[in-house]
């Protein structure tokens, strides 16, 4: 048993590392299911509910300090790098289709919700707010609502339960339909020649730049990166608590978020290695959370994988309707679903299975997900509140 909180800590780097080493290194397709979001919680949470990790003060000083300062960390890194002006050069049928799908996400999980409260407890709402996170824009969404929230280990690992075998599901669908894109595009009467003209004027400003980041870019990232998220801390003890969902961590969340999608906009956004940070905030961040979690509890499992399926047939269908209504094409409906659930990593992948050129459209898409997300989930999540 780990009782130390160093040796906590180290232990749970190890297992991030081992897990992204054996991904890199086997390649093999399970690992497009199960993928290293998954492993790492999957794996604390096995660990911690087997009891390797020990309920002493030095191992939850660590939890508790790796939970508070971290989030806004990997938040700051995250957004940092998302110029919206960029993402605004999309235009506006794609960014139409995208909140087409951030729409009818929303709306699966309302009606879900009200299906299924009475079976959720007193804590549904939460779960769910938090879970819709990821469902719009990805993983770092999902941590910061669930923080925000304050909902619980078991709670989270409902959250990832079925926000995991929801994503697959989708994601099957998404791939299978995409030959039918010419008669659709017809039932809709789309006109796509502005994929066209979006990728050429994004290709020279989207690609990724290999360059890796210097000891001096390093160290102006990370005085960002604290001094953002300190700055943000101190401010949100100032602001007033408003019901279950505005309180200090909430205002820091949306302080820190505010602030980092505004830097940026400026030249600091072209500083090479914020993505590479906020990732090892963000899966440090998340092996903690799974080290809290026990699966010896998990009895509501098949409701909440019976939630994210009706989530799916809901956002389809209304995709489906609003295509018909806006003229949406296939491509730009489906990317949209896809940035929402699967976020910067698998929107430029499924863009590039389309057409390889478009690459760098899904990119842009994926980070207009890690912009609003935890807006939305929040937002989302009083709406759950006040229906319950």
């Amino acid at each position: 048993m780990i009782t130390y909180g160093f040796v906590y800590l180290s232990f749970l780097i190890c297992l991030i590392a081992i897990v992204f080493f054996l991904v890199n290194q086997l390649k093999w397709k399970i690992f497009d299911i199960l993928s290293p979001m998954l492993l790492i919680y999957l794996g604390s949470a096995i660990l911690g509910s087997l009891g390797l990790f020990g309920k002493t003060e030095s191992v939850a000083t660590y939890q508790n300090i790796i939970s508070v300062n971290f989030l806004p960390l990997m938040l700051v890194f995250m957004l940092i790098q998302c110029d919206l002006r960029k993402i605004f050069r999309m235009g506006p049928k794609m960014l139409l289709s995208f909140l087409c799908a951030s729409f009818t996400i929303c709306l699966g999980f309302i009606v879900a919700f009200l299906i299924f409260k009475n079976q959720l407890g007193s804590n549904g709402w939460s779960i769910l707010g938090a879970a819709s996170g990821a469902w719009i824009g990805g993983t770092s969404n999902m941590v910061a609502t669930a923080n925000a929230l304050n909902i619980s280990e078991e709670g989270l690992s409902y959250a990832i339960l079925m926000g995991s075998i929801s994503y697959t599901v989708l994601l099957s669908i998404l791939m299978m339909t995409l030959k039918y894109i010419k008669p659709f595009n017809q039932w809709t009467k789309a006109n796509t020649s502005y994929i066209d003209e979006a990728t050429a004027h994004l290709e020279k400003h989207a690609k990724e730049n290999t360059k890796a980041p210097s000891f001096i870019e390093v160290m102006i990232l990370l005085a960002i990166g604290f001094g953002v998220s300190s700055t943000s801390q101190l401010l949100s003890e100032q602001l007033p608590q408003v019901g279950n969902v505005l309180n200090p961590l909430t205002w820091t969340i949306l302080i820190t978020s505010t602030i980092s999608i505004l830097l940026g906009m400026t030249p600091i956004a072209k500083i090479n290695g914020s993505n590479v940070i906020g990732n090892v905030f963000m899966y440090i961040l998340l092996a903690v959370v799974g080290s809290k979690a026990s699966f010896f509890g998990l009895s509501c499992a098949p409701i909440y994988i019976m939630i994210g399926l009706i989530i799916i047939a809901v956002h389809l269908i209304g995709l489906l309707i609003l295509a018909k209504l806006f003229r949406l094409d296939l491509f730009a409906c489906e990317l949209g679903s896809i940035a929402n659930v699967g976020g910067v990593t698998s929107a430029p992948i499924f863009a590039g299975v389309y057409n390889p050129s478009l690459i760098p459209v899904g990119v842009l898409m994926g980070l207009l997900g890690n912009v609003i997300g935890t807006y939305i989930a929040l937002t989302l999540s009083q709406i759950l509140l006040l229906l319950y």
